[in-house]
């Protein structure tokens, strides 16, 4: 049976001020890219208030480490107040935004997600094979799933480490 475990539960950076939307989104098509991730985009909202732009996105990205084990990295980016805003940065107009960004992450880590070994059996699911999954998982993989966890919150956290670097990099160009 297919199991669920939440590696990280939620995981947020918010930032307001001047940067770029296309290049937030580009820091982490690129980690994805990278890290193996499968980039599945559910959620693309664009609204046009008076006090600027909305954009919503949710992602859910997979990895697959093994034959059964998937990590699932949420993603969820909510762009507020966005507007169009012109600067010069050293000599060279850019073209950048303004507003705040918040993005909330969440790593999830299924293991035997296309294996369903108790139905090989050929009877219902009972209270018997849970035991034995629990077991298994206690005992028999518990290394194997100590390093999964491991690796799926190294991933969160690389990604995180990512965007705070670029906004950083973005409040102090501003302040130069």
């Amino acid at each position: 049976m297919p199991r669920e475990e939440i590696v990280v539960p939620s995981r947020e950076l918010s930032y307001e001020g001047i940067f770029s939307v296309s290049e937030v989104l580009d820091i982490i098509k690129r980690f994805l890219d990278e890290s193996g991730y499968l980039r599945i985009e559910r959620v693309h909202e664009y609204k046009v208030h008076a006090d600027g732009a909305q954009i919503d996105i949710k992602g859910f990205h997979e990895r697959k480490i093994t034959e059964s084990d998937v990590f699932e990295f949420d993603t969820f980016l909510m762009f507020n107040k966005i507007k169009d805003v012109e600067m010069t940065i050293q000599g060279e107009k850019k073209k950048l935004n303004s507003g705040r960004v918040s993005i909330n992450f969440k790593g999830i880590l299924f293991t035997n997600k296309d294996k369903d070994w108790y139905r090989d059996s050929k009877k219902p699911f009972t209270q018997k094979h849970a035991v034995i999954q629990w077991i298994s998982d206690r005992f028999v993989f518990k290394e194997h799933l100590l390093e999964l966890r491991a690796m799926g919150k190294k991933d969160v956290d690389d990604l995180y480490a990512r965007l705070l670097e670029y906004f950083q990099a973005q409040h102090y160009r501003r302040r130069s």
